[in-house]
């Protein structure tokens, strides 16, 4: 978004979307900061039909699974699919937990059902191609319980149950999954499991609840409680949870405990904002490490969040449902997913990568313009409501933190001073440590600079103004050459000043001489609005539809001119640029922000983590610690570690079905068909899921590459034979291409092709050919002599067509060569013979005034009106491109007079050519046959008789000058 002010209207741009902005606390420099999350959410639109959620998690390929009370359900990256009946799975029931072998196949509960996938979900065994089987039990009816988890143990799984402890064994010599008891150790003590009991495991340790409340740890040959004795209270322990020093984390409604195995220690607290939301769900509480480690688990109001200096809160103030979490994952991104009653699955964007400011959070507006960093102080951001100051150390005296009035650009002088612009005529300097405030007319101000040398410039409506800062501001005073209307400047980092006015870039210097450097754009009607510096003599110009400008420079010359468009930069309307201190540049658009580091280019949107797609002008600001600040007009975004725009991982793009017809297609040949196929993909990289576009081909169907967003193919029919399906994912904002995956479609040969069924039909079908053989005998000579007189009338029309001129409808020049050959050559004949050689007068100036196709209508309408004048006897022929020969054969010597009348009836007429009258002469050179004369002689006099005509004036018949003497 971009203010044009005087000179530039104010307008904002504003776009409906629906993703806010995930929390992290604390920045570099910076308090801590209430922000909005920013989710994704899925829900039937993406196929997820069932709200209640018992588990997530993402398997070794990058799947996620989710348990709900309609089954298992997997997401590919574009759509969720339920798994049932044909995979093995009841239809619906309730799925109340996952997990997998060593192998990586799947094992899911049910009410009173193990089930065993297979195989692992891999390249040839697309989820919906898996097939599972139930455990066989040794233990009698399988306990039901919908609140009861499953987790990996000892290459298989263990669960719980009504008191008892289960193993899930999946490498048994039948091949069949098994069920049996593993409470060995809960039978030796005596005290059973708590009903129902939290389960954690790492390597061959198992920790679990006893009824009594204790929490054990057990192993192939030992086990360890705690209870009071140890210094663990006694309470109902709801959640478990392993970390990564060996730790022994478990929660219950209102506490944390902390258990120390190796040295035996118990550290219990308890836990903030604990109300009874969860007094219906207690089984859904639970606890997380964050991918930086920290503890996350629900609090009453959201989630809370374990740091360094104590619990900090996620709550509906940051855009959380005001709904129980049931579970929750972070994938391999690091991306959180939380599950919601009654809302889904919803996805946070940006995870660890962005922060996210707009009203609720203390702004007085959103729309925001130019922002600007204190040293060692707050950020300050200047906006439609006001001027706001962000974060800050303790210990910063400032007399206000807010300050009343839209502003648009707003700059920090060495002294301690914030200047801002106020309104259309002055500019206002606030000393941050007393509030005061002193006021100076100024003309309307688009930006205020800061300059290496404590100084600040101001880019106003009439001009370029100055002032050096110093304990007691000043006024700023005009710079000589700089007057005028200027669009927009910037300080390069020689501290010499690049100024943008109309269609002009002037640069002055640091010893204050100033030079004019015309500018030239690709596209005409380029309008250029911002520009940036960089070392080396680089200057970046953007601006309104023509994209963006870097320009080298060389001692005030432009040597180079580099035009970068989409998808390089995500839009072509650009309003803000920046050059960090990495040399990076940053381009704030109105469809998100682009960056390029000098190799390649990146861009983040609303669906990357940014709280708004429409930047505003001025609104790009790095900050002490590297990271950058984003002002757009719904807020303000902060990135955090900017490389991560560059470390994307690779694209991992999946085909997760292919179905023929109703039939699940698992790689195997099937029997050929003309039911479709359907063949549907993703891609699990979620962060790029809605960015991400497919291409992909059928060998021996598709003729190129098709592309597609849907994530989906579907074949009408396919033919026999072998054909490999290819599947490329293409990320156009970070320019990525992922390696092809594949998949080979087997068709079998319909039964018709055979080979016995075709041996059968060559014997059938050659007896076949001796009858028909002998039919077709007795009509062959009928059909030689009908053919014969078919190529004999062929042959003449082909003839007809090769001796006729296909403009004029005249006959070719070696039709008419040939005529008059065979004229001259006869030496019986008693006619006499003439020529004439007709040449139309500046043709070439008529195809240059009318057009090409204008003089093919005349040789076209020419060609007419002299066959229609030809009497018997007289034949005549394109000689070249507007030349015609006349070929004259008659009893007396043919007169000049019949040449005459035949120009006549050829150019006497002007022609019409859609609607332009158009008047033509022409030139005749004529020559009459003499003794033992040749076609090339004849036509040599006639030549040389046009070329006469021509010389005196055109429009004229010369005869040849032998021929006049005669």
């Amino acid at each position: 978004m971009r203010m044009v002010l005087a000179f530039h209207m104010a307008r904002y741009s504003y776009k409906l979307v629906f993703l806010l902005s995930l929390l992290l606390w604390g920045y570099s420099g910076s308090r801590a900061v209430a922000q909005q999350i920013a989710f994704q959410s899925y829900g039937k639109a993406e196929g997820l039909t069932n709200s209640w959620f018992s588990c997530l998690h993402q398997d070794r390929s990058g799947y996620v699974f989710a348990c709900t009370e309609h089954g298992l359900y997997v997401y590919d990256g574009r759509r969720f699919f339920n798994f049932g009946p044909k995979q093995g799975l009841p239809d619906g029931g309730i799925a109340s937990g996952l997990t997998f072998d060593t192998r990586g196949r799947l094992i899911v509960r049910y009410p009173h059902s193990i089930f065993v996938s297979t195989a692992p979900i891999g390249p040839h065994t697309p989820p919906t191609a898996l097939t599972f089987e139930a455990a066989i039990s040794r233990v009698g009816p399988i306990p039901s319980d919908s609140a009861g988890g499953i987790v990996s143990w000892n290459g298989g799984a263990v669960f719980a149950g009504q008191g008892s402890l289960y193993r899930v064994r999946t490498d048994t010599s039948s091949g069949r999954p098994l069920v049996e008891f593993a409470d060995g150790f809960l039978r030796q003590s005596g005290v059973p499991l708590q009903d129902p009991s939290p389960l954690a495991a790492r390597d061959s340790t198992l920790w679990v609840v006893r009824s009594d409340e204790s929490i054990c740890g057990f192993g192939t040959t030992s086990a360890r409680c705690f209870g009071p004795a140890e210094g663990l209270p006694s309470d109902s322990w709801v959640a478990l949870l392993l970390t990564k020093d060996g730790h022994v984390l478990a929660r219950s409604a209102s506490r944390l405990a902390d258990i120390d195995p190796r040295t035996g220690h118990v550290d219990v607290s308890l836990l903030p904002d604990q109300g009874g939301r969860y007094a219906n769900y207690p089984q859904s509480l639970l606890l997380a490490l964050t991918p930086s480690g920290r503890l996350l688990t629900q609090s009453s109001t959201g989630l809370m969040i374990r740091g360094p200096t104590g619990w900090k809160t996620l709550t509906t103030e940051n855009g959380l449902p005001q709904v129980p979490i049931l579970t929750l994952m972070f994938d391999r991104q690091g991306d959180l997913w939380l599950a919601v009653l009654g809302r889904g699955l919803m996805r946070a964007l940006g995870y660890g990568m962005w922060e996210n400011l707009d009203h609720h959070d203390g702004l007085a507006d959103d729309v925001l313009w130019q922002i600007a960093r204190q040293p060692n102080g707050p950020l300050w951001v200047a906006s439609d409501g006001g001027i706001d100051a962000i974060g800050g150390p303790p210990g910063v005296t400032l007399a206000h933190r807010h300050y009343d009035k839209a502003a648009f650009s707003i700059a920090l002088d060495a002294f301690g001073h914030l200047w801002r612009s106020v309104g259309s005529a002055a500019v206002a300097c606030i000393t941050l440590t007393t509030g005061q405030i002193s006021t100076y007319p100024l003309p309307q101000v688009s930006q205020i600079l800061h300059g290496s040398k404590a100084r600040l410039w101001f880019i106003t409506e009439k001009g370029v103004y100055i002032v050096d800062s110093a304990p007691a501001p000043t006024a700023p005073q005009p710079i000589a050459g700089l007057s005028g209307s200027v669009t927009t400047a910037v300080v390069a980092p020689d501290d010499s000043l690049w100024v943008l006015r109309g269609q002009d870039l002037l640069h002055r210097h640091a010893d204050g001489s100033i030079v004019s450097i015309p500018l030239h754009w690709q596209q005409a009607d380029f309008e250029p609005l911002t520009l940036t510096a960089g070392p080396a003599g680089v200057v970046w110009v953007a601006g309104a539809g023509g994209g963006l400008y870097r320009l080298q420079l060389d001692s005030d010359r432009i040597v180079s001119s580099t035009r970068f468009q989409p998808p390089d930069v995500i839009s072509n309307s650009i309003v803000s640029l920046l050059v960090d201190s990495r040399g990076w540049l940053w381009a704030g658009t109105d469809n998100g922000v682009s960056v390029f580091n000098g190799r390649r280019w990146a861009s983040a949107t609303t669906a990357d983590g940014l709280i708004w797609d429409d930047l505003d002008q001025g609104g790009l600001l790095e900050d002490s610690d590297g990271s950058m600040w984003i002002a757009t007009s719904h807020g303000l975004s902060h990135l955090l570690d900017p490389m991560q725009l560059f470390m994307k991982e690779s694209l991992k793009p999946v085909i997760t079905s292919v179905t023929v017809g109703e039939t699940a297609f698992r790689e195997q040949a099937v029997p050929y068909t003309r039911d479709a196929f359907f063949i549907q993909f993703g891609v699990l990289n979620f962060r790029a899921g809605s960015i991400v576009r497919f291409r992909y081909r059928l060998d021996g169907v598709d003729k190129g590459w098709a592309d597609t967003a849907s994530g989906y193919a579907r074949y009408p029919s396919v033919p026999p034979g072998h054909h490999r399906f290819e599947l490329v994912a293409y990320d156009p904002l970070a320019h990525q291409v992922s390696a092809p995956v594949s998949v080979l479609l087997r068709i079998r040969k319909p039964w018709w092709l055979w080979w016995p069924l075709l041996a059968l039909y060559l014997l059938a079908g050659a007896g076949s050919a001796y009858c028909v053989l002998r039919l077709r005998v007795r009509l062959l000579v009928q059909q030689r002599q009908a053919l014969k007189r078919e190529v004999e009338l062929r042959t003449a029309e082909i003839r007809e067509a090769q001796a006729t001129d296909s403009l004029t409808t005249l006959l070719t020049r070696g039709e008419i060569q040939s005529r008059l050959v065979r004229t001259l050559a006869q030496a019986d004949r008693t006619s006499q013979v003439a020529i004439g050689l007709l040449d139309i007068d500046h043709f070439k100036g008529i195809n240059d005034r009318y057009g090409h196709l204008a003089g093919d209508e005349i040789l076209k309408e020419m060609g007419r009106r002299l066959k229609l004048a030809l009497k018997p006897g007289e034949y005549a022929g394109r000689y070249g491109g507007e030349e015609i020969l006349i070929v004259i054969e008659a009893e007396q010597v043919p007169e000049v007079n019949r040449i005459h009348l035949l120009n006549i009836a050829t150019c006497g007429e002007p022609f019409d050519v859609d609607g332009e009258v158009i008047k033509v002469t022409c030139s005749i050179g004529m020559a009459h046959e003499h003794a033992r004369d040749e076609w090339k002689s004849l036509v040599g006099r006639a030549d040389k008789a046009l070329y006469q005509a021509k010389a005196e004036g055109r429009d004229r018949i010369i005869v040849s000058v032998r021929d006049a003497m005669i």
